[in-house]
């Protein structure tokens, strides 16, 4: 969960993160975003990487 929105990481970069959320919409965040704020991981199956 992050902004209050829920849904699953499609992009990681050095530099930003992409979100698709719930209704399909992308957000896109800067990596410093989840340095600096909490957010939620509901990893459905395992947290392996």
């Amino acid at each position: 969960i992050v902004e209050g929105e829920w849904g699953r990481i499609e992009e990681i970069t050095l530099t930003y993160v992409v979100v698709r959320i719930w209704d399909l919409r992308r957000l896109i965040l800067p990596i410093s975003y989840f340095i600096e704020k909490p957010f939620q991981n509901w990893t459905r199956v395992s947290a392996d990487l």
